[in-house]
């Protein structure tokens, strides 16, 4: 039953090119290359249909997959929050409408205001935005990345786990091969996998000098997790300057690695106590709190 359900979950992840093995930082940089978020193009308006009473206008955004948030004020129209536009609508005399394109990874359009009698111009069409998903379908990473994924499977003996189980050999190996893979998603999880899965002897003096080296992995995501497993394995003098250089990453979702990895290392970030200090303010609410959570356990008020 468990194979079959396995083999039900990878057809589903494959045709429906799931993408969450992507890790949060790399996602993140896939939606903004270099830290830069493409903008939405400005909305436009157009009237369908023109009467005395009013007039149906449709809005319409050229950035494919936008969404249009739209709000009406003045005239007899009490002003309102934000709505989704999803119909043409329509519009009397003396009402404003106020109306702004969003996509996920791009920054918002800038506002556009229309009231009826104003001139109506259809924008000559802007070159095609391509959407992040576009290049990442074209590469393999989602193949390779369910294939790391499936090293999990062979790493455990069948349910129900005895008590101190022990991963069978032929995982290690493909986790150390990864380790080398050109997409950093890959080398995260090569990473994760020898964490979890090498615990004592052998198999974990090998993955320790393998995950020293990751320490200076181009990709803060895979050098976070190298340090976090490092830690756990009493190696905290050579990996808790990384978790800590991790506060200082460009992006929220990395930064929020390392301070998960600081919080769940526990007293082994004691050392760093006052550097984890200087991070308390950081600008991103989920990273705070989690630094908080961190202060918090070493007994810091």
């Amino acid at each position: 039953m468990l194979q079959r359900l396995r083999k039900v979950h990878g057809e589903w992840m494959e045709q429906s090119r799931d993408i969450g093995l992507i890790p949060e930082p790399e996602f993140d940089e896939m939606k903004r290359a270099g830290g830069q978020s493409q903008k939405t193009e400005r909305p436009f308006v157009t009237v369908n249909n023109e009467a005395k009473s009013g007039s149906v206008v449709a809005v319409s955004c050229y950035t494919a997959g936008a969404s249009i948030a739209y709000r009406l004020d003045g005239g007899n129209q009490k002003k309102t929050g934000w709505k989704l536009y999803t119909e043409p609508l329509k519009l009397k005399p003396g009402q404003v409408l106020l109306a702004k394109a969003c996509r996920i990874g791009f920054k918002d359009s800038d506002q556009v205001k229309f009231k009826l009698g104003d001139p109506v111009a259809v924008p000559v069409t802007p070159p095609a935005i391509p959407h992040w998903t576009d290049a990442l379908y074209k590469t393999d990473l989602l193949p390779r990345l369910r294939k790391i994924k499936e090293s999990d499977f062979v790493a455990r003996p069948s349910w129900p786990w005895p008590t101190g189980w022990k991963p069978v050999p032929q995982a290690i190996p493909q986790y150390l091969l990864a380790l080398n893979d050109e997409y950093a998603s890959v080398r995260y999880w090569a990473v994760v996998g020898l964490h979890y899965n090498c615990k004592e002897g052998p198999d974990r003096k090998q993955a320790e000098t393998a995950l020293q080296k990751m320490l200076r992995d181009p990709a803060p995501v895979v050098r976070i997790a190298a340090a976090h497993a490092l830690c756990d394995w009493g190696q905290e003098e050579k990996a808790l300057p990384v978790l800590v250089e991790g506060l200082d990453c460009k992006t929220d979702k990395a930064r929020l690695f390392a301070a998960t990895a600081l919080n769940k290392i526990g007293e082994k970030a004691r050392p760093a106590l006052e550097q984890i200090k200087a991070h308390e303010k950081d600008p991103d609410n989920y990273v705070q709190r989690v630094t908080d959570a961190v202060l918090k356990g070493l007994g810091s008020p």
